[in-house]
């Protein structure tokens, strides 16, 4: 897939989905419109890739997308979260697909946005096409990881600036993006130890950062377990 923005980029929201979520269900909240941005934001990227392999073309599914959202907030579907319940991203995708078997008409999804713009979702003309070969669930589970995985790259680094081991953060990367040892050795000139040891404690650290993210959206151990599988899988 190829990288696309729509209403900017993703917020820092994993660490504190549930917190999230239930600022979002309280109607009394007084920041409950802005959690509802945040879970807007965090999701719009996965809704969007699972619509266009559906089979709709983009100002199609750019539509869907925000009729989606629009609904989401309207009708008020974060009053049957249960957090006991299993995966907040499973809640996401089944709500999205009963808002499809509902709205294949188009013209009813422009009416569900009424005309008024209840979240800042910005086409800017560079939408991505999934791969051909997914199928919607995995289109919306890929993009999931793959932001997921962005937030813990940026922490990842974030880390590693505060305590001056930048170089530390461009191995991991290199190495990430199929480098040996070797090549990472001599890209930063420094010796195949450093890099060996670097590389050692920044894969035990992507694995605490990926559970950090993960955990808050999960019910239980094994379906944070399962989760990580998935997002190994997907990626």
């Amino acid at each position: 897939m190829t990288e696309t923005r729509i209403g900017g980029d993703q917020s820092d929201f994993g660490a504190t989905l549930w917190s999230v979520v239930l600022r979002a269900q309280d109607s009394a909240a007084p920041d409950r419109r802005a959690a509802l941005d945040q879970l807007v934001r965090a999701y719009w990227k996965p809704v969007y890739f699972f619509v266009r392999r559906r089979g709709h073309d983009v100002e199609t599914a750019k539509d869907y997308t925000q009729g989606f959202f629009a609904a989401f907030l309207e009708k008020d579907f974060l009053s049957a979260v249960d957090r006991s319940r299993g995966r907040f991203k499973s809640f996401v995708l089944a709500a999205l697909q009963h808002f499809l078997s509902k709205e294949y008409d188009r013209e009813r999804a422009l009416k569900r946005g009424g005309g008024v713009k209840t979240f800042a979702l910005e086409f800017d003309g560079r939408e991505i096409e999934p791969a051909h070969s997914e199928t919607p669930e995995k289109a919306f589970a890929r993009s999931w990881a793959t932001i997921l995985v962005g937030r813990v790259m940026e922490r990842y680094r974030a880390e590693c600036r505060e305590r001056g081991a930048d170089k530390a953060a461009e191995a991991l990367k290199l190495h990430l993006d199929g480098k040996a040892y070797a090549e990472v050795s001599a890209s930063l000139g420094v010796s195949v130890k450093d890099v060996t040891n670097w590389l050692h404690r920044g894969r035990q650290r992507l694995r605490e950062l990926t559970e950090e993210e993960v955990r808050p959206t999960v019910a239980s151990e094994d379906d944070l377990r399962q989760e990580l599988r998935d997002i190994l899988e997907m990626l």
